[in-house]
């Protein structure tokens, strides 16, 4: 980043400090291995999932994995219908859950290893196999629960 980057390099060290490259034959820019690290930033960290069956993100499943030794995320897709968004944190054995569900669109919310749901914003919650979830309309919410 402090040398302009905006996308995952193929040689991290690609830029010399005085601009030229080590090497101009073999160093992408957007290196699509690499890349594959911010799909899983968005599809597992953050959560932000497309549903095939309905394009373009008309409706999302947005269901954070929740592990490791992470305590914070926040991510963010603009769609074509706006924004959707998703940040989580971690409080001992509390989690906080806030999404952000586009203007005419929905989502299905999924709480990832959910023991009870704390604050629910107005939305019912029911239990699958390693989850609960809901389904919700455009809006912001903020939901809390227990792993």
């Amino acid at each position: 980043m402090k040398k302009g980057a905006t996308t995952i390099w193929e040689h991290w060290d690609g830029m010399k400090d005085d601009g030229s490259m080590w090497s101009a034959d073999m160093n992408s820019f957007n290196h699509y291995a690499y890349g594959a690290i911010g799909e899983w930033m968005y599809r597992a960290m953050a959560g932000i999932e497309a549903d095939s069956e309905h394009p373009g993100f008309k409706h999302a499943i947005l269901y954070p994995r929740i592990g490791g030794n992470l305590k914070y995320t926040a991510g963010k897709y603009h769609s074509i219908y706006g924004d959707v968004g998703v940040k989580w944190e971690v409080q001992g054995k509390q989690i906080t859950l806030t999404v952000q569900i586009p203007v005419n669109t929905t989502a299905e919310i999924r709480l990832d290893k959910a023991k009870a749901v704390l604050e629910s914003d107005g939305l019912t919650f029911t239990r699958e196999a390693d989850y609960m979830a809901a389904e919700a309309g455009s809006g912001t919410y903020h939901i809390a629960f227990e792993q």
